[in-house]
């Protein structure tokens, strides 16, 4: 059984709370304080798993206490209430570690033990990580460090050492052995706004959430490395077989570097400069590679337009068909949310018939229209939960489902569990 303190200074609210759930149902048990000073003096006091608080209160706030609690080394999942109004502080909990967040003036039962459920799958994904932690994890984090300098060097050209070349150089090369790899460089031109208002001039902040948005959408691509090279730099390396189409692989990269252009705007007041370079077949001709995209990135002109052109640049095989379809993906990308986006729709838009276009997707993709468009609602969807405090039917709206119950059926379906499972990611 989980206990669950819950900090709040307004007695309507502690009431409400309590008496809205059969806590014992859910095998939990729940004690109250009215202000940060009681809830410490409780939580030196007796085991508490998971805290539920106030953001605003007199005496000690909810910031204040959390910052405590985290001084004292005291292992507590936090879930912060707060008011519309409150979103800096909400921010500002977040970066204290806390789980969850929710608004006191629309929250719902449901939406409580949804918060309560997501701390309870932490606490026991801690407790594992922790069983298997040790020399383990150790070496996962030096291997991780390992494989970004090395690769780091290798696009600077510095001179690798004779340990590095034995202990990394061939692993590396049997990884893209018969594979064309190719880099690309994502250069900040727009970010001091996002820099000052969203991450409160933290750098260190401001690189992790890049990374971890590219992160998120290169898993699309098996072979490729993300690579930090400095605050206003980010580098990924990619690989394709000799075997795979030049036109599907175009597609794919097209269509992750305008995703990653988007999100990084919308949520982070973020633009940046893209080069792409030609292909090589040895790692060792890395550092050609990032100079040859370095230069197309300072070339770069301001333009969304300009994404798919510069892309499409440095396939050597490109034609007609895959022209269209890297439009054709692009717009589907930017449209996803509209609800009567179709098939016909997006043939109309980059001007071919329906079924031309049905054949090529097909062919292209290995997936037909609506298997794609339903896959990446579905993806858009898992971002909104894990990100935003969207209730289910405000993000089904968002990614182009009138019905949300219905897309609450397809998320199921599609991911084997349902949306309210989901576990924010953690950061």
């Amino acid at each position: 059984m989980h206990r669950i303190l819950l900090v709040d200074d307004e007695e309507f609210i502690r009431t409400s709370i309590i008496e809205s759930i059969s806590w014992e149902n859910y095998d939990l048990e729940i004690i109250c304080a009215t202000n940060g000073y009681e809830a410490l003096d409780l939580i030196k006091s007796t085991r508490v798993d998971i805290m539920i608080v106030d953001i605003k209160m007199p005496l000690m706030g909810g910031i204040e206490l959390i910052r405590r609690i985290r001084s004292m080394n005291i292992t507590i999942e936090i879930i912060v209430l707060s008011c519309y109004n409150e979103f800096e502080l909400v921010r500002e909990a977040m970066t204290l570690g806390t789980c969850d967040y929710l608004f006191k003036p629309s929250m719902l039962p449901e939406d409580i033990l949804n918060s309560i459920q997501k701390a309870e799958e932490k606490i026991a994904h801690s407790s594992n990580k922790e069983a298997s932690a040790g020399l383990e994890q150790i070496k996962s984090a030096s291997e991780e460090k390992l494989m970004q300098d090395f690769f780091l060097k290798l696009l600077h050209g510095h001179q690798i050492t004779l340990p590095e070349r034995e202990q990394q150089e061939e692993r590396y090369k049997e990884v893209y052995r018969n594979k064309d790899i190719m880099v690309v460089i994502l250069k900040l031109i727009h970010f001091k706004e996002g820099r000052k208002d969203i991450f409160q001039n933290d750098m260190y902040l401001m690189k992790e959430s890049i990374n971890n948005v590219m992160q998120e959408l290169f898993t699309g691509i098996a072979d490729s490395l993300v690579l930090n090279i400095n605050y206003y730099e980010y580098g990924v390396i990619l690989a394709k077989s000799y075997q795979e189409e030049d036109m599907t692989f175009c597609c794919m990269v097209t269509a992750i570097i305008q995703e990653i252009q988007r999100s990084l705007y919308q949520y982070y007041q973020i633009r940046f400069a893209v080069g792409a370079s030609g292909y090589a077949r040895d790692i060792m001709k890395l550092a050609d590679l990032y100079q040859e995209a370095l230069l197309r990135a300072d070339m770069w002109v301001a333009d969304n337009s300009k994404i798919t052109i510069e892309l499409e640049e440095v396939f050597a095989n490109m034609n007609a068909i895959s022209k269209d379809l890297a439009n054709a993906i692009v717009y589907i990308q930017e449209h996803y949310g509209d609800k009567e986006l179709s098939l016909e729709s997006v043939a109309g838009q980059i001007g071919v018939s329906r079924n031309y276009f049905s054949r090529i997707f097909k062919k292209a993709l290995h997936v037909n229209f609506i298997d794609y468009l339903t896959d990446l609602r579905v993806k858009k969807a898992k971002y909104l939960y894990e990100t935003t405090d969207l209730r289910i039917y405000e993000i089904a709206d968002m990614v182009g489902y009138s019905d949300w119950r219905y897309f609450y059926n397809v998320y199921k379906k599609r991911t084997g569990h349902s949306l309210s499972k989901e576990q924010k990611s953690d950061t």
